[in-house]
């Protein structure tokens, strides 16, 4: 039985989320390579760079259902053509293994925590990415191509542990069109869950991906849509064109914004654009091309907030310590250096945070204060190696009556109240002044007795170089 309109309340097989953080590039008219941090993008949104800074990057909100993660990328995308005026729509936008420098991967998140089935779930989707690239639904050559840059990305069997499950890292992009995804993460979401590999050499494979769709239609909405649009348009194939077109980003520029806005770390999909997709899978209808409206809060930030920031090409878990936390009035960065510090230009509760910090870090140190208000937290080089360490410091970090910061989440509830009114700790500068070397009164010259210098009185809240 076949689905003829949008289901509300979907039926799924799968109890497990799905998730994805493809990537692609951008190319200029000339053909010339544009990087995407040099266009604003940060590693902390639900679209901007990688690690590297040099591809885009789009993090999908997670769902059992498949439609709604392609909604959560469709409206990133579209988001990401807002940026800088409008800078990224003058750009061709790419979406292929390996552009000639760099490769594009296509990374799928299951929500998948056993481990007792996770070799098994690998082999699984080894032989389907095999499948695939044999159909040729992605470019082979351009995948070997990207498997031979530093760090062999696209390997078989490249899975990453997660807090979630696992991300299996072998796929090549798929953002070069909506049914190209949407295919590919239905096809994964389905062989996962019946649990067996697909043959070595079938017979047929296009009728291998019917038949599996068929199998699930009456039970799985995402197979009854896929099935839908693999009978509408064929089987999905990789493409080097311009895809925002295909994603519904609009052509025009946007709107100028005058405030600051805020980007969570992904973005949820609106459900009018999941009827546009389920539209266009369904009925073939063209997605339209739109601005998104904002399905969090908040988007517009007030005067004096900000999101907090963290050090750039930074690999491991470092950016989950700033993900969605705002701060008010002081600038608040986190970075790597040698050992854990706290740099504050505002006076702190420090015996309050190290005991909070207490079970994950051993060494906290204060260090003089700044003259700014800024707050600034270095961390050691293996602290971003350790998932638990860096969750510990987003909460702690993310606790308001330790640091003028919050949790987005919270900030419409948030009490700011004991930083209203708080005063900056000051450093006192030098001060310059001329030596009295005689006193002149009439016509006697009266020599003026040597000016001991007072020191400069130092407001600081902090031990110099103290330890918790």
């Amino acid at each position: 039985m076949g689905i003829t309109s949008y289901p509300r309340t979907p039926r799924l097989v799968n109890r497990f989320k799905l998730g994805a953080d493809p990537e692609f590039t951008f190319q200029g008219k000339d053909g010339s390579y544009i990087y995407a941090e040099n266009l604003g993008l940060t590693t902390l949104t639900g679209f901007g760079c990688d690690m590297s800074g040099r591809q885009a990057e789009i993090r999908a909100y997670p769902s059992r259902f498949a439609l709604e993660v392609v909604a959560s990328m469709a409206d990133s995308l579209r988001w990401m053509g807002t940026i800088e005026n409008g800078a990224t729509l003058a750009l061709n936008w790419q979406a292929t293994a390996y552009n000639g420098k760099d490769g594009c991967g296509g990374h799928i998140h299951f929500g998948r925590r056993r481990p007792q089935l996770r070799q098994l779930d690998t082999d699984i989707l080894d032989s389907t990415t095999k499948r695939l690239l044999h159909e040729g639904v992605f470019d082979r050559y351009s995948s070997i191509d990207r498997q031979r840059t530093p760090g062999h990305y696209g390997k078989a069997g490249d899975i990453r542990v997660t807090n979630h499950g696992y991300e299996y890292r072998t796929p090549s992009t798929p953002l070069s069109s909506p049914w190209l995804t949407y295919f590919t993460l239905v096809i994964n979401k389905l062989m996962v869950y019946h649990g067996k590999a697909t043959p070595k050499n079938p017979t047929n494979p296009d009728e291998g991906f019917v038949e599996l769709l068929k199998m699930y239609e009456d039970v799985d909405d995402d197979a009854a849509i896929a099935l839908s649009a693999l009978r509408k348009f064929g089987i999905p194939r990789e493409s080097k064109e311009d895809f925002k077109g295909k994603w519904g980003v609009s052509s025009g520029l946007p709107a100028l914004e005058k405030c600051n806005r805020f980007f969570p770390s992904m973005i949820k999909g609106e459900d009018s654009t999941c009827r546009e997709l389920f539209r266009h899978f369904m009925d073939g209808l063209d997605i339209p091309c739109r601005w998104p409206k904002p399905t969090w809060g908040p988007y517009f930030l007030p005067i004096g907030f900000q999101p907090v920031n963290v050090q750039p090409h930074t690999l491991g878990h470092l950016p989950d310590v700033a993900m969605n936390l705002i701060s008010k009035n002081i600038t608040v960065s986190v970075n790597v250096g040698d050992r854990f510090t706290i740099h504050s230009g505002i006076p702190l509760p420090l015996k309050e945070i190290g005991e909070a910090l207490s079970t994950g870090v051993s060494d906290v140190r204060s260090r003089p204060p700044l003259s700014v208000p800024a707050i600034v937290l270095t961390v050691p080089g293996n602290f971003k190696n350790s998932l638990t360490q860096c969750k510990l410091l987003h909460d702690v970090l993310s606790n308001t009556e330790l640091f003028p910061v919050c949790k987005a989440e919270n900030f419409s509830c948030a009490d700011w109240s004991k930083w209203d009114n708080l005063k900056p700790t000051i450093v006192a500068s030098k001060i310059m002044q001329g030596k009295v070397i005689a006193k002149v009164e009439g016509k006697k010259k009266v020599v003026a007795p040597p000016i001991v210098p007072k020191k400069p009185r130092v407001v600081n809240d902090f031990e110099d170089g103290g330890n918790w």
